[in-house]
């Protein structure tokens, strides 16, 4: 889940369809507060900071390799519970 209002980090792992990592390619997070995109290492891992104001957030996750997409995904991210 994310918190609104403060740093959250989001961990990608991208790979082919047949488990080999998705190295070099570009993911593109998008939401209300807008668009952030990394690139992914050797291992198809990458890692992003999104602050949302609001939660749940609407997520589209796209993936790109040589100026193609290769992979979209839309998902509702919910809150996380933070307690003391």
């Amino acid at each position: 889940g994310l918190v609104p209002g403060v740093p959250n980090v989001l961990h990608l792992l991208a790979r082919r369809v047949d488990g080999e990592p998705l190295a070099g390619a570009r993911i593109d997070v998008s939401g209300p507060d807008g668009t952030s995109s990394v690139t992914t290492d050797r291992t198809g891992a990458a890692s992003l900071e999104l602050t949302p104001r609001l939660v749940p957030a609407e997520l589209t996750i796209q993936a790109w390799v040589g100026g193609r997409p290769v992979f979209r995904k839309e998902r509702r991210i919910q809150s996380s519970e933070v307690g003391f």
